[in-house]
Order: structure tokens, then sequence, then C-alpha cells
């Protein structure tokens, strides 16, 4: 479209049921923005009224995504400055098999998901985005539940919170995703969370390797109540992996928490039971395979085979 709010591609609020689809997967079907404004754009596509709200139905499955910029430049901008490489508004578009790199934001460098729409993100690679806040994710404002599974989101940056993904104001389900290596200057260099709606949950990721001062691994802030099951939370760099503050709850069920710098489980969360503090036999800190023999299978857990598998990544050497 060559407009500066849009971006190189919009989808329209009158455009409904379709999937965008690539025939050659995204390592050969790259879309590049070449610094011109955010790569793609989902504008509306939903309406009626709350709770009935009826959402367009788009699809984007198999696309690179690359070369976004959108940043806000002055109080008042007339540019995009939400979602570098896909931006998502009040909208239930599925995005499958996409690999999203190398955009910038203020909000979302790589992905920004907002406005009301149960928006599902899968299977999908996320890196080398950077952004104010939400490095490689942002997602805000929806009380539809945001889902994102088997997504790699690594090696993200955030100048203020959530080098990985940041949230604020929704609902949403995180779930087998493997979150490391993201960097935040300030806040939650994996996961930073403010105002969460009810009913939030972590479920079977690895948050590894990612560095921040408050909070490496997650930031919990401002009334939210987050619960994180069967995830591994390990190596996270700068302060504690956690910070929860102003009102906020932690719960943590069969989880694995260990080798981060400034401790390991937090002051004041909650434990849901199954959860270890003891090396996760892991085969290496890229990709977090884990070893045949790690505590982490049920098999191997020090009290039985009481959890399900901890971390996004299965069995991957040591045989």
């Amino acid at each position: 479209t060559g407009d500066a709010l849009l971006g190189m591609i919009n989808v329209p609020r009158d455009y409904a049921d379709f999937e965008v689809r690539s025939t050659a997967g995204p390592e050969n079907t790259i879309l590049d923005a070449q610094g011109q404004g955010k790569v793609m754009s989902v504008t509306g596509g939903s309406s009626g009224t709350s709770p009935d709200f009826e959402y367009a139905g788009i699809t984007i499955n198999g696309f690179t995504l690359t070369g976004g910029r959108a940043e806000a430049d002055g109080p008042n901008p007339v540019e995009g400055w939400t979602g570098g490489g896909l931006n998502l508004h009040l909208t239930d578009t599925v995005v499958r098999n996409c690999i999203i790199t190398g955009n910038e934001a203020t909000e979302g460098g790589g992905l920004w998901v907002g406005g009301q729409g149960d928006a599902l993100i899968e299977d999908c690679l996320i890196y080398g985005n950077k952004a104010y806040l939400g490095g490689g994710v942002y997602l805000v404002n929806s009380e539809p539940r945001i889902t994102m599974r088997r997504c790699e989101i690594r090696d993200n940056q955030a100048a203020a919170a959530g080098g990985g993904i940041f949230a604020a104001n929704v609902t949403m389900t995180l779930e087998k995703l493997l979150v490391v290596d993201n960097w935040s200057s300030d806040k939650g260099g994996g996961i930073s969370v403010t105002q969460l709606n009810p009913d939030c949950e972590v479920i079977g990721c690895t948050v590894a390797g990612n560095e921040g001062n408050l909070g490496s691994a997650f930031r919990i802030h401002d009334g939210s109540t987050l619960r994180v099951s069967t995830t591994l939370v390990a190596y996270n760099k700068g302060g504690g992996p956690f910070s929860i503050v102003v009102n906020s709850v932690l719960g943590m069920a069969c989880s694995l928490v260990y080798g981060n710098d400034g401790g390991n489980f937090p002051a004041g969360y909650t434990d849901l039971g199954g959860n270890l503090e003891q090396s996760p036999g892991v085969c290496d800190r890229v990709n977090y395979y884990l070893q045949f023999d790690s505590v982490c299978q049920p098999l191997y857990h020090p009290q039985g085979a009481i959890c399900d598998l901890i971390g996004a990544r299965g069995v991957g050497c040591g045989f």
C-alpha cells in the first residue's frame, strides 16, 4: 500500500474468510518492507459489540516477514508504531508457520496483537527483532484469549521491557514456547506482563538464557496473576529471574528453576506442587533439548510421575 500507518500489505476490515498461504514455505517466500514501514497489517476485521463479536477469519501461512519499521517519530505520529513485522488489530487471525525477523517498532518489534480478538499464533520463529516494548511480541487489550503455541522466540531486544514478549490487559495462553536469549535493558528479559486479565497461563515452555535487570525471565506487574506450569526457567542473566511487584501473584506447578543469576524460585511465589530446583540436564543452551535421563521427564522426576514433561523440548541426546 505504501501507507505509513498500514504498511506494505494491508488487509482491511471488509475482507474475510480466506487464507494467504505460500506454496514454497517461509524460507523461500519473503515479504521485505525494506525499512519503509511495517510489513503487513490486518486492520479491523471484527464487527458487532462485546461479547458478540464477529471476526474476519483470516489465516497467514508460510512467509518470512522482514525489513519492517514501525517506530513513532514525535508525540503525534502519523506513521505506524506497532508491529514492525506483523500488526493484528481487532481480529481472530491465525498466523502459522511464519518467520518474523529483522523488524523494528516502538511496540512489538516482530509482532503486535491487540484490541479484542482471539488470535492464534503457532509454529512460528520470531527472532532478531527490536522494540521499545516487546522486542519480539506485544500482546495488548483483549478479553478474548490470545494463544501462542509451539513458537520459538529468540534473540529479540527491548529498550524498556519484554525482550521476548510484553503483554498488558490481555487474557492469554503461552504454550510450548521456546523463549531464549532475549534481552531487555530494564524489565523482563524473557516475558514481561502487566495488568493481566484473570486466567492467564504459561504451559510447557522453556524460558532460558534471557537477560534483564528486573526479572530476567519473568516480570509480573500491577495486579497480575500468572500461573506457570511444566516450564523450565534456567540460566537467565542479570537480575533475579522473577520480579513480582505491585500486588501481583505467581503460581508455579511442576516447573524447574535452575542456574539463574540472582537466585531461583522467588520469595512469595505460590508453590502448587511438583517444582524442582536442580540441573535440568539439557543437551545444550541453544535449543534446550533434554538428555535421556533428565529430571524434566516424568519417568525421572524425583517425586515420581506426577508431572508432564517440563519444558518446550523433549529428549535430544545421551541415548
